[in-house]
């Protein structure tokens, strides 16, 4: 393979041989290297800007140092999650949920979740409750009974059989982006506007209901910050677990901004709507902030360790400058990446808060009407 191309599929570090003497290796995991320590730094932020005094502990700095503490390089943010997106067109273009209207579909699941017999096995999930999950075999229950009960927009019964219900646990799998084993309210607001029928805006605001907790009709950031979760979780290396909540953060904090284009600090629908239309979506919103911001700071921390070095050894001749990440090209942000155009979901099939493919529009089989 061309070296970008093997970076790009394979976004570890470089070779000891090719790696200047001065770029740290990588080591297994330091003590410490944990979510808990991001909530800590994350806590440490707001006390600080509580008090006016948050210079000195703000984003680019804390996360720089918890870098440099545990050798976390840059890496590829978007090619960790490329195979649950790739699987997700595929299964959402052959399931008989294709069939069933968004708004029908989640209108079904949240009558027959509050059920006696389904009552306390996944309803919170569906209503947002925060915390509270779906399990596989609880996904694929309530969908198998949705599909032979619900109608097409034809008011026709829906074909299915016994391989429809099997591919239910896949759609469920390509859904678990975090693969915790359950739902989260932000992959199950992800992943029903994908695989239901409908347009942009009934898709974008049933993923707007969901996250909708408290049923306010508009997003706080916290809810906000549910959504985004178990995507930004699911594009982070292991070894780079205490950045996570960091991220998460900033992430949060951006999206919102870009969102309230009324200054409200809480999201509309249309907002959301509006949004999305103009060609965003969360999966390459949250690629590209990860890969700029991790490659910023590691950059900055090579040359700050590359200055030290050099005044250590006394200015021997030592070289330093721009050392390339693990995409070898010098940005993980330019053409050769996969969030350029070389994923399949990258906005493809319309456009939505999630990662472009948003509501299986077409009357059989997803294309346009």
């Amino acid at each position: 393979l061309h070296p970008t191309t093997q970076a790009l599929t394979h976004p570890v570090a470089a070779p000891a041989a090719s790696r200047p003497p001065w770029v740290r290796r990588p080591a297994a995991a330091a003590m410490g290297n944990h979510v808990f320590l991001g909530h800590a730094v994350n806590y440490c932020q707001d006390g600080a800007a509580m008090l006016g005094c948050h210079e000195s502990v703000k984003f680019e700095h804390t996360a720089k140092a918890v870098m440099n503490l545990h050798n976390i390089e840059s890496w590829n943010a978007k090619s960790l999650v490329k195979e649950s997106l790739r699987r997700q067109s595929e299964l959402a273009n052959k399931s008989p949920l294709r069939y069933i209207n968004v708004q029908e579909g989640l209108a079904f699941i949240q009558k027959a979740l509050s059920k006696d017999w389904f009552r306390g096995q996944g309803m919170q999930i569906f209503t947002c409750n925060p915390g509270v999950h779906i399990t596989r075999e609880q996904f694929v229950d309530v969908c198998w009974e949705m599909m032979n009960k619900v109608k097409d927009d034809r008011q026709r019964a829906i074909q299915c059989n016994a391989k429809d219900k099997e591919e239910l646990y896949e759609i469920f799998d390509s859904m678990d982006f975090d693969r915790s084993g359950v739902l989260s309210t932000g992959e199950w607001a992800g992943g029903c506007s994908v695989f239901f029928k409908g347009s942009t805006e009934e898709c974008v605001k049933a993923v707007f209901n969901i996250l909708d907790q408290d049923k306010s009709e508009t997003l706080t950031m916290n809810e906000l910050k549910e959504y985004l979760k178990p995507f930004l979780k699911a594009m982070m290396p292991e070894n780079a677990s205490a950045l996570q909540p960091m991220l998460l953060k900033r992430a949060t904090e951006n999206i919102f901004k870009e969102m309230d284009k009324d200054h409200s600090n809480t999201i509309k629908a249309d907002e959301m709507l509006q949004w999305t239309q103009s060609g965003h979506n969360i999966i390459d919103s949250l690629a590209e902030l990860i890969d700029r911001e991790v490659y910023t700071l590691w950059m900055q921390n090579n040359k700050e360790n590359a200055r030290r070095n050099f005044n250590s050894m006394g200015g021997n001749n030592m070289q330093y400058g721009n050392q390339q990440g693990p995409n070898q090209n010098g940005s993980p942000m330019n053409g050769a990446s996969p969030m350029n155009g070389a994923s399949p979901m990258n906005g493809g099939w319309g456009n939505s808060p999630m990662n472009g493919q948003y509501g299986q529009q077409g009357q059989y089989g997803g294309g346009p009407q």
